[in-house]
Parts: structure tokens; C-alpha cells; sequence
């Protein structure tokens, strides 16, 4: 249905959408129930913009809307066509995930038991203003983390107010970007640092330019609480977190973001449920970049 994926793309996306090739796609759910297609969908689409329409067509939040092919996630902004979605008919796994009422109470525990008592939970981020945020920094929101930010935003007590910061109400960049400030002090690289350590990049490229470059635009950071930030590539779940200070004395803090959460929030044990903390993650030593700015 033409209509439906033109409803999710910009002019120009359906323009280049006209000259690619067509895939045939069904979304089958694990017991092999079909829930949406078969459906022709050009294969220079996103990940993403395919779980849009599958989303808006049945009815529910893209977001929640996981789907893999040959047991890989599709999602990100990589295109069907590099996932080996080229040309045919494919069958597609569908998974619908909403955790946004375990995460409320865990987010509800992270208030009540925060040393400074000046926490407070407001709703979710709307689809809308995560991406005003993330136009606004350069950055994609890793998916554990922008679930959480979706099922309710913490602020105060270090956690960033992610809403003002989508209204647009606070100057990009200024002193009272809270995201900013952490990003510029604590993970932008400066005369000072040991830039020229690791093999972040070919010796005859290892300039304070090119760190700065790498750190901001390629392989960002993006501060959750404090300085406390999230890496952000390769995109996908299990990303570690760190702990970032003047960007010259990083410490790993999480082999994922829920590790990061169970440690760092002073909750009782049982807060967060086991399986997401010891689920997959990325290790360490592949991590671009960052792994080679560890304090």
C-alpha cells in the first residue's frame, strides 16, 4: 500500500523511494500468527520507518514495534537493503514490547530514594519530542535508554529535564543546556588531554580537531544523569555507560544501561529485574573511539 509508507516519508524519501527496488514484506508474530502485509515496501527504507508503518497501520506506538529478519533486530536508521532485504518476499518476526509500567516503578524507586529528595517523575517523552532532541544534539537515543526516557523523565537531582530541552525553550548550547554543559565540559577533548594516546585514528590524523570531531559527531556521548553518559554507537542494545570527568578520566560505570541504573540509583537489589541486567551487551573492547579514553 503506497499510501500508508508515503504517509511516513518526506517528498523527497518518496522520490528516491520510486526508483528503488520493491520487497514484499510480512510480519508474522513468534507462533506464526500474520499481523501486517504481505506489503511492498521499497528496500532503500530505514529500520525505523518500516516499524513506523507497521506501527501506524496497527495501531500502536512504532517504538514498541520490534522486528528481525534471520534472527537480526531491524532497527536504526541502516536500510532494509544492507540487512539483505533486497529483492523478493521475506517473512519478518514481530515482537510487541512495552515494559513503560516496570520502568515507571523502577523510576518511581530511583525518586524515592534519592539522597538529595529533590527528584521528581514527569511523563514520557512524546515520539515528537525525541526527535526535536535528537536533531538538537547530533545524537540517537540508544533504545534502553530512550525507552525509559518514553515511559517517564526523571528530574532534578543531576537527571536532565529532557522536556524543557525539547520545547525549545532553553537555548541550544547555552549555560542553561544541561546537556550541553556536560557534553562540553566532561566529553569534548582538549589541548590537555591524551589525544595522542590509543589508535582512535591513523597517526597522521591524531589532531585535537579530529578528536573533538569524533567525540561530538561520529561516536557521541550522551550525558543521562550528570556526567554520566550512555555511548551511543554502534546503535543497538547493551551499549556500556561511563563515567566521564573533563574527558581525561573515564571510567566504565555499566555494561549496560540497566547495570548503570541498578548500581548508581541506591535502589534495593530487586529493583531492577535480573534478566535486563544480565541481558546481552556490548562488550568494551568494541566500542569505537571511547575504548581508547578510559582514564
Amino acid at each position: 500500500n503506497s499510501s500508508m509508507f508515503s504517509s511516513c516519508c518526506t517528498p523527497m524519501a518518496e522520490a528516491e523511494a520510486e526508483a528503488s527496488a520493491t520487497v514484499t514484506l510480512e510480519a508474522v508474530k513468534l507462533g506464526g500468527e500474520g499481523v501486517w502485509g504481505p506489503e511492498g515496501v521499497p528496500s532503500d527504507v530505514s529500520c525505523d520507518e518500516l516499524r513506523r508503518l507497521v506501527a501506524k497501520a496497527l495501531g500502536t506506538r512504532w517504538r514498541a514495534v520490534q522486528l528481525a529478519f534471520k534472527e537480526q533486530a531491524l532497527e536504526g536508521p541502516e536500510k532494509l537493503e544492507k540487512k539483505g532485504l533486497v529483492e523478493g518476499s521475506y517473512q519478518l518476526q514481530v515482537v510487541f514490547q512495552d515494559r513503560s509500567e516496570e520502568i515507571r516503578k523502577i523510576q518511581e524507586a530511583i525518586a524515592s530514594c534519592s539522597k538529595s529528595g529533590d527528584v521528581t517523575l514527569t511523563e514520557g517523552l512524546s515520539d515528537d519530542e525525541v526527535v526535536a532532541l535528537e536533531k538538537r544534539y547530533g545524537f540517537t537515543f540508544p533504545p534502553e535508554f530512550l525507552e525509559f526516557l518514553q515511559a517517564g523523565v526523571l528530574v532534578g537531582g543531576g537527571w536532565h529535564d529532557w522536556h524543557s530541552l525539547a520545547s525549545g525553550s532553553i537555548s541550544a548550547g547555552s549555560d542553561m543546556d544541561s546537556v550541553a554543559v556536560q557534553i562540553r565540559n566532561h566529553c569534548t577533548p582538549e589541548e590537555a588531554d591524551y589525544w595522542t594516546e590509543g589508535e582512535w585514528a591513523p597517526p597522521e590524523e591524531k589532531t585535537v580537531e579530529k578528536a573533538v570531531e569524533l567525540a561530538t559527531k561520529a561516536y557521541p556521548l550522551i550525558p543521562m544523569r550528570n556526567h554520566r553518559c550512555i555511548v551511543t554507537v554502534p546503535h543497538g542494545y547493551g551499549l556500556p555507560v561511563l563515567s566521564m570527568h573533563q574527558c581525561d578520566d573515564n571510567q566504565p560505570f555499566g555494561k549496560n544501561f540497566w547495570d548503570w541504573v541498578a548500581q548508581d540509583s541506591n535502589l534495593p537489589e530487586t529493583t531492577v529485574p535480573a534478566e535486563w541486567i544480565e541481558a546481552s551487551s556490548v562488550p568494551w573492547e568494541e566500542v569505537p573511539f571511547w575504548r581508547y579514553w578510559q582514564g
